[in-house]
């Protein structure tokens, strides 16, 4: 396109191959046969997380009608997910500090917590929508780390070559649990006639 041949300086290529360090070895640990069943169990809980978070949204009528819930009482009840991420720091500086086990613990029991303040059985629809309320906030206290904890897991748990599918499978089974409480939630809570 110019109007003469390049120049040396032209055809050098902008980023030079690093050359390989002999003295560096390639680090080797020890991988478990129970990787899988680490992998399995977070994805478990990756599942349910993303399935308690989008209850209410596939079963609104039914909400509805038994809870007198409104439109913005569904719409709360989604957002509190991502309102629980404005805790993301916390966790994260958790993971750092105390590991994925207890960081994976507090956010299962945090999940427990919240679908149990959602099960109480009570006969003031009031006090029950504040703990529906507050249930959901406690499940989206449990997003950051799940949704986030899929690369620490791989690195920590599975062999270079294994890593990206174990990344792929712990990052993208919570949307998969989203995606499902839309079958199962009108399945198990019939729409009212």
């Amino acid at each position: 396109m110019g109007a003469g041949p390049s120049s040396e300086g032209e055809r050098e290529p902008l980023l030079v191959p690093a050359q390989p360090e002999t003295s560096i070895q390639p680090a080797y640990s020890r991988v478990y046969g129970r990787r899988w069943l680490v992998l399995a169990i977070f994805s478990l809980l990756g599942f349910m997380q993303g399935m308690v978070w989008n209850t209410w949204g596939p079963i609104q009528n039914s909400a509805k009608h038994a809870y007198g819930f409104e439109n913005t009482d569904i719409a709360v009840l989604v957002l509190w997910g991502p309102i629980g991420y404005t805790t993301w720091l916390l966790f994260m500086w958790l993971m750092d500090k105390k590991g994925l086990r207890v960081s994976l613990l507090l956010s299962a029991f945090f999940m427990v917590a919240g679908t149990a303040l959602r099960s109480v059985p009570l006969p003031n629809l009031q006090l029950k929508r504040w703990l529906i309320h507050g249930g959901q906030l406690l499940n989206g206290l449990a997003g950051p780390t799940i949704m986030s904890a899929g690369p620490l897991l791989s690195t920590t748990w599975f062999a270079p070559d294994q890593r990206a599918t174990a990344t792929a499978v712990a990052s993208l089974i919570s949307y998969l649990g989203a995606a499902a409480s839309f079958l199962i939630g009108p399945l198990v809570v019939p729409a009212p006639k």
